[in-house]
């Protein structure tokens, strides 16, 4: 080989080289291949005049055209339709080879659906769309390429089939057969690459079926174009789901907030009719009623209890609520306490009341807290006569007592001896005289 040759040859290969290695790296579009399977409102037209649908047999002739529907609504608008294969099973021919044409309109109005007078007209379609075959066999399926562009993504493929010599004819089997006619597409849908970032990280997250962790960097799918819906879980979080169209690639990032428990918090009071509050920085009110029973429905957290009543002692508690949960108060009748003042004089005097003793100071008085009740007060000091008096508290009371000063009993008795020895010495001397001078 001379040297231009093995020249040319290394350009050959190198570059080569370099498109596969680019190549590898580019992601291929999926291919996919569906069968549309004809619609049962297919039929023909003789002579001007539509025959009605429901034939097993289907009939293209010199004034006679027949017409199919195939649904490829399901198609993606995406697809990239790369081949249309149409599938008739051939009853029988004529004379082959038989031209056979089959046309569709761009505009997607001809044939109707169903086909009514007038669909038979040759010039009624696009000859972009005509398409010709010739090889026709009988008694087999005959596959005819169809061009691309007579497939309509958005609805209905409609497909009007034409002969023009007197002498030709084919007949098929019809939609109403058991060998109904197909249509099989082949396309590629392009696919982009969707990720899902999250917050908090390590959430489960599921599109079209498929569930990937998060991590700490995100999910990500490969995915072909269109509306998909996005589900973000983890355990302690309320699980969220959003809708996203995937057109290009793409990355969004998804919050979860925190799951939260709502508990039955269940107050029972004794007496009944008591107001109960319950407090977390916000304020819950109701009354017990008549059952002694109020409840409340509160999310998860520490919660105050406040209980009271008119006549009864207030109560307070703290619970720390992470379940239903049933507490309990009873409440103990409201004492009413009451001030007795007692003045005192002289100053310096013991004044007993309730239990409590007091030496009454300078100011010439002494208080005493004391429930309401009946009382004995007790006054008394060294050299005065005790005081006794019954006091019934039900509101704040004042006492006023004065202390009277003792007899002194020794001195007196003697006082009373001299004056009675004295009286009777008087008596003797009075007698003497009186009876012996």
């Amino acid at each position: 080989m001379e040297r231009r040759g093995w020249r040319i040859l290394t350009v050959v290969f190198a570059v080569t080289g370099i498109l596969m290695l680019v190549a590898a790296y580019i992601p291929i579009a999926p291919m996919d291949t569906y069968t549309f399977y004809g619609d049962k409102a297919d039929g023909y037209i003789r002579f001007g005049n539509p025959q009605p649908s429901g034939y097993t047999i289907l009939t293209v002739a010199n004034g006679t055209t027949s017409f199919l529907y195939f649904d490829t609504s399901s198609i993606p608008d995406s697809a990239t339709i790369t081949s249309a294969m149409l599938m008739l099973k051939v009853k029988m021919v004529s004379s082959p080879p038989v031209p056979m044409f089959f046309c569709a309109d761009s505009h997607g109005t001809y044939p109707h659906k169903p086909y009514i007078a007038g669909d038979d007209a040759f010039d009624k379609y696009d000859l972009r769309t005509v398409s010709a075959f010739t090889d026709i066999n009988e008694g087999k399926w005959d596959a005819i390429p169809i061009p691309t562009k007579m497939i309509n993504k958005k609805g209905w493929t409609k497909l009007a089939l034409f002969t023009f010599p007197h002498d030709d004819l084919v007949v098929f089997y019809s939609a109403n057969s058991f060998s109904e006619p197909k249509l099989i597409v082949t396309y590629t849908v392009p696919k982009y690459h969707l990720t899902i970032k999250t917050n908090p990280s390590y959430c489960d997250v599921t599109v079209a079926g498929e569930t990937k962790n998060s991590g700490t960097s995100g999910a990500t799918f490969y995915l072909t174009g269109g509306t998909y819906r996005v589900t973000v879980s983890k355990d302690g979080y309320v699980t969220k789901t959003t809708t996203v169209y995937l057109h290009s690639d793409k990355t969004i990032t998804i919050t979860l907030e925190p799951e939260v428990h709502e508990y039955t918090l269940t107050v029972h009071t004794s007496p009944s009719y008591c107001n109960v509050k319950v407090t977390d920085g916000n304020t819950w009110s109701s009354n017990s009623g008549a059952d002694g029973e109020c409840k409340f429905t509160l999310e998860e957290g520490n919660y105050h209890i406040t209980v009271s009543k008119e006549g009864y002692k207030a109560q307070t508690t703290t619970i720390n609520l992470k379940s239903n949960k049933d507490v309990f108060f009873y409440l103990e009748p409201e004492v009413k306490e009451y001030i007795l003042t007692v003045y005192v004089d002289p100053i310096g005097a013991t004044v007993e009341v309730g239990g409590q003793t007091k030496i009454v100071p300078s100011t010439g008085h002494v208080d005493f807290t004391l429930e309401e009740g009946e009382y004995t007060v007790t006054i008394y000091k060294d050299g005065y006569n005790t005081v006794t008096r019954q006091v019934n508290l039900n509101q704040n009371t004042e006492l006023h007592v004065s202390l009277t000063p003792q007899r002194p009993d020794i001195v007196i008795t003697c006082y009373m001896n001299v004056i009675g020895l004295t009286m009777l010495l008087l008596a003797v001397l009075c007698g003497v005289k009186g009876w012996y001078l």
